[in-house]
């Protein structure tokens, strides 16, 4: 309805409702369809979009597994001119270098393990070497403690020969020319009665010696394995030290039943007892510092126990663990090769199938206990 003043008249319209709710109608449903295929065509859209992004990273993240399992003959296949396919070109520039790397890491390893195994079988040749050198040199100072030991008993039967060689010649003179008296006789027989006994003596002496460097020097060398009583080896093994003992005011005891008597091999505990004392001497006393050095032997059903100890300056805890090891010293600038302890050690693991321990405390000393199986 609609008032028009002109003409003082009131217009009036009359559409039927439903051909005025078909046009609405029909405009929502072209405005529906419209909205409907726009909306699909943002699928499609996103769809395609989400598989161009998410396709070259999904064949990143495959190929990247197989080179994370060792598979280099796979190559990223991402073709696009983007950042992605940038990154693909690096990645696939990566794999071609690693696999280059891992063709030459084997032949790298075989090469730098022979060079390794090569250099250990040095080394083990080397301490071989090293560890009879001083074997040897161990026997070498046996050698010339024996003959100093030696020297001092010939020495004195050289003199009261030569007394004896030089009264005998007075004597036979003053005898040749009818002035040997019965006194000077008398002298004479005495004199040479106590040369005799002194030269008997002495010569008794060396031969003592001698049998028992024989012996030690003997068992040294081949390590032979016989019967033998304990206390007597390590009492023998120190007669062979005399000359080294004597010019320290160290005092050495020995502890034990003369009667315990093993089958097993005397040089073996010869250079046992050896680098025992002699580590004693050299590194758990100052110059002139008097020191007591105590072998105690022990015997039960299944072993032989021999204790080592000395009351010297002790080990530091942080050297105890390695004193066994080879080349191992604090006195290396006094020439000390390490290697004396480490003797011990293979002697008792190995060739005589026993067990070494050490307990020791600074300023108190320092106890060796072997533990060796009958």
């Amino acid at each position: 309805v609609k008032y028009l003043p002109l003409v003082n008249w009131y217009l009036i319209v009359e559409v039927q409702e439903s051909e005025m709710l078909a046009n609405i109608k029909h405009a929502l449903i072209k405005t529906g369809f419209l909205a409907l295929a726009m909306f699909v065509i943002a699928i499609v859209l996103v769809i395609l979009l989400s598989r161009k992004l998410t396709q070259p990273i999904k064949e990143l993240v495959r190929t990247s597994k197989r080179l994370s399992k060792g598979d280099f003959s796979k190559k990223a296949q991402v073709k696009t001119n983007d950042e992605l396919g940038t990154l693909a070109q690096s990645f696939n520039a990566m794999a071609e270098q690693l696999k280059t790397s891992f063709d030459t890491l084997d032949a790298k390893v075989v090469e730098r393990t022979a060079q390794l195994d090569e250099k250990i079988a040095e080394l083990t040749q080397t301490r071989k070497e090293l560890v009879e050198s001083e074997k040897m040199a161990s026997l070498g100072g046996l050698v010339a403690g024996i003959a100093h030991e030696i020297n001092t008993p010939i020495g004195i039967c050289v003199t009261a020969a030569s007394t004896l060689a030089d009264r005998t010649t007075e004597t036979a003179t003053a005898y040749h020319n009818n002035q040997l008296k019965g006194s000077a006789l008398k002298a004479y027989f005495n004199m040479a009665q106590s040369s005799s006994s002194l030269v008997l003596n002495n010569l008794n002496r060396a031969d003592e010696l001698i049998q028992n460097f024989k012996q030690v020097a003997v068992d040294q060398s081949n390590l032979d394995k016989r019967s033998f009583a304990m206390k007597k080896n390590i009492q023998d093994t120190l007669i062979s030290l005399k000359s080294h003992l004597k010019k320290t005011p160290h005092q050495i005891t020995v502890h034990g039943d003369e009667q315990i008597e093993i089958n097993s091999y005397p040089g073996a505990f010869s250079q046992i007892i050896t680098n025992l004392i002699m580590n004693s001497v050299r590194h758990a006393y100052s110059i002139e510092e008097t020191g007591n050095l105590h072998f105690e032997i022990k015997l039960d059903s299944e072993h032989l126990i021999i204790e080592y100890s000395d009351d010297g300056c002790g080990i530091p805890p942080e050297n105890l663990a390695k004193i066994f090891e080879p080349f191992f010293t604090t006195a290396r600038n006094q020439g000390d090769t390490g290697l004396g302890l480490h003797i011990v050690f293979n002697l008792v693991t190995q060739k005589l199938q026993g067990i070494i321990s050490v307990q020791s405390e600074v300023g108190v000393g320092t106890t060796f206990i072997l533990n060796l199986p009958l």
